[in-house]
C-alpha cells in the first residue's frame, strides 16, 4: 500500500473550521427549536422558509463529517505533489452544491424582505416601488444563474483539495464567493437604504417607540448579518489565493453555511419578539407592568410648601404619627398612595350623601306634588 505524506498545515485548518462549524450548526439547532416553540402560530410560508434552510444546513453538516472522514481520516486519499488529490469527491460536490442552495435561498429571503419594505404605500411613491422591484429582480435573477453556473461547472470539473492541484479550474471559486460577497453587500446596502429612508418618511417625530425599535434592530441585523457574511466569502478566495499548497480555505467553508443559516433564524426571531412587543433581550424580570401609568398632576392638587406653617418634627416616638388627627390634606407625604386613594373616595362620598339629602325634599315635592312641571322647568 503506498505511504501517506501529510503537509503540515493539511489538517489544521479545516479541523478547526469544522470544530468552529460543529459549534455553530448546535447553535442553528437551537434557534430553530426556539422559532418553532416560541412562534406556533406563524404562517406557513415563514415555517417552510425557516425550514428549508435548517434541513439544507443539516444536508450541509452531513456532507462535510463525510467529506472530513473520507478524505482527512481514513486511508482514501493520497498525497499528490504539493497539495491532496480528492480520490472520493462525490461528498465535496455534494457539499458545493447545497452550499450554493442554501446561499442563493437565503439571498431571496432577505430580497424578500426588501420587497416588503419598499412596497409600502404610505411611504413610497410608485416610481421609487418600481424602481426598487426591477433592482430586487435583477440581483435575484444574478444569484440564481451564477449558482447554476457554478453547481453545474463543480459537478464537470475535476475536484481538488488545494489550489495548486486544481489547475485552470480555480475560476470556479473565485465565480461562487466573489460573487456571493458582492451580493451580500449589495443587499445589506439595500436593505439599510430602504429602512432608513422609511424611518425618515414616517417622521421622527411621529414615529412610535414600538416602530422605531422595530426599524433601528433591521437595520443593525442586516448591517450586521451583512458584513459577516461579505467578510467569510472573500476570506475564502484570499486564503485560497495566498496559501494555494493547503487546505486553509476550506476551514472558512465549513463556517460560511452556518453563518446564512443562524443569520437567517436570529432575523425572523427579531422580528417576530418586535411584532408581539416582547423583551428582545430574553429578560423576563426586567418588563414594567403594563398597568403603570404616569399621569401629570392638576395644578390645584400640586403641593406648595406653607412658609407660615409651624414645622413639625418627627422622631422615633412620632412613628404613630396619626395623619386624620393633624387635618393633613390628602396629598400630604404622611399619607400613602393607596391612603391617598381611599381618602379622596370617602370625601366624594360624602360630598354625594350631602347631596342627595339636600336634594331629597325638592325632588319628593316635584314628582308627587300637585304642581305645574312644565312651567317649573
Amino acid at each position: 500500500m503506498d505511504s501517506q505524506t501529510y503537509d503540515e498545515d493539511t489538517l489544521t485548518g479545516p479541523f478547526i473550521g469544522f470544530v468552529v462549524g460543529t459549534v455553530l450548526f448546535g447553535l442553528t439547532i437551537l434557534q430553530a427549536s426556539q422559532y418553532y416553540f416560541q412562534f406556533p402560530k406563524d404562517t406557513l410560508f415563514c415555517k417552510l422558509k425557516v425550514g428549508t434552510v435548517c434541513a439544507l444546513d443539516v444536508s450541509h453538516f452531513v456532507f462535510s463529517v463525510s467529506l472530513f472522514h473520507a478524505n482527512f481520516i481514513s486511508t482514501r486519499w493520497r498525497a499528490s505533489g504539493s497539495g491532496v488529490l480528492v480520490k472520493n469527491d462525490w461528498s465535496l460536490k455534494a457539499l458545493s452544491m447545497t452550499q450554493t442552495l442554501l446561499i442563493v435561498l437565503v439571498q431571496i429571503i432577505y430580497l424578500q424582505r426588501i420587497y416588503t419594505l419598499s412596497n409600502i404605500p404610505a411611504l413610497n411613491k410608485k416610481t421609487f416601488t418600481r424602481i426598487m422591484n426591477a433592482v430586487i429582480c435583477l440581483i435575484g435573477l444574478c444569484a440564481i444563474c451564477i449558482g447554476a453556473v457554478f453547481c453545474y461547472k463543480v459537478q464537470n470539473v475535476r475536484v481538488a483539495f488545494t489550489a495548486a492541484d486544481s489547475g485552470d479550474q480555480s475560476w470556479v471559486i473565485y465565480l461562487g464567493f466573489g460573487a456571493a460577497a458582492c451580493l451580500d453587500a449589495i443587499i445589506a446596502a439595500l436593505t439599510c437604504f430602504v429602512l432608513h429612508k422609511n424611518r425618515r418618511d414616517i417622521g421622527l417625530g411621529y414615529i412610535s417607540r414600538r416602530s422605531n425599535r422595530l426599524l433601528l434592530s433591521l437595520f443593525r441585523y442586516s448591517l450586521a448579518t451583512g458584513i459577516l457574511t461579505t467578510l467569510a466569502a472573500t476570506l475564502v478566495i484570499v486564503l485560497y489565493l495566498e496559501r494555494p499548497t493547503t487546505t486553509d480555505y476550506l476551514s472558512v467553508t465549513f463556517i460560511t453555511t452556518r453563518l446564512y443559516t443562524n443569520s437567517v433564524l436570529s432575523f425572523v426571531q427579531n422580528v417576530r419578539r418586535q411584532l408581539n412587543n416582547q423583551d428582545t433581550s430574553g429578560t423576563t424580570g426586567m418588563k414594567a407592568p403594563a398597568e403603570i401609568v404616569f399621569t401629570r398632576r392638576p395644578e390645584n392638587h400640586r403641593r406648595h410648601p406653607d412658609v407660615e406653617a409651624p414645622l413639625v418634627l418627627i422622631t422615633d416616638s412620632d412613628s404613630e404619627f396619626d395623619a386624620n388627627s393633624q387635618h393633613l390634606s390628602v396629598y400630604s407625604p404622611y399619607y400613602s398612595s393607596l391612603q391617598a386613594r381611599k381618602r379622596q373616595i370617602e370625601e366624594l362620598e360624602e360630598i354625594r350623601n350631602n347631596l342627595r339629602s339636600s336634594l331629597s325634599p325638592t325632588l319628593n315635592i316635584w314628582f308627587k306634588g300637585s304642581i305645574n312641571r312644565r312651567s317649573s322647568l
